[in-house]
């Protein structure tokens, strides 16, 4: 990176694997949704948590959400631009929804099932045409199969408020899916 990029990280922040393993003392530039990072002999992943340490005492917790890495490129070192969200904005999110509804099962579904769903009961053509139905740009979302695709517009949705809807489209789609899924719980 460069010498005047490489000033601004002036956050120290703390890598949690999903094993528990733990990167301490990490230079870092904290946005509310991103977070650069100049060490690119980290190895972040979606799911992966960054904490950092506020001079008050407090905590913040994020989640990884797309590691971001980007080649060294125009003088510039290779580093992440780690798109993230706060732990407490998911989990308030989600309490939010299923309050809203009044705890209405369906939209308390987990995302796994949802992105399960999405996999294994839609080809490619249909998770594009689902896209274009909710006016979501298919080719926008992250990674280059079905499986990364239906990830990505997943956690699209729940960023952008619209999971109800992906699983109302979806439960009117494929109506027998979650017919069956329901006698499961």
């Amino acid at each position: 990176m460069s010498m005047a990029f490489e000033r601004m990280l002036n956050d120290i922040v703390s890598l949690i694997k999903s094993d528990g393993q733990r990167f301490d003392n990490v230079k870092a530039l904290v946005d509310s949704k991103i977070i650069f990072i100049s060490d690119s002999t980290l190895l972040i992943e979606e799911g992966d948590k960054i904490t950092r340490e506020l001079p008050n005492g407090l905590t913040e917790t994020y989640i990884v959400l797309d590691r971001g890495y980007y080649s060294a490129h125009f003088g510039m070192a290779a580093h992440y631009q780690v798109k993230v969200e706060k732990e407490t904005a998911r989990n308030a999110n989600s309490l939010t929804q299923v309050l809203e509804t009044g705890g209405n099962v369906s939209t308390s579904m987990p995302a796994v099932k949802i992105r399960n769903v999405l996999t294994h009961y839609f080809n490619e053509t249909e998770l594009r045409n689902l896209c274009c139905d909710m006016q979501i740009d298919y080719e926008a979302l992250s990674g280059s199969g079905k499986t990364d695709k239906a990830r990505e517009l997943v956690l699209w949705c729940q960023h952008h408020h619209r999971y109800e809807e992906l699983l109302t489209v979806c439960q009117n789609l494929r109506p027998n899916v979650f017919k069956s899924d329901s006698r499961q719980e």
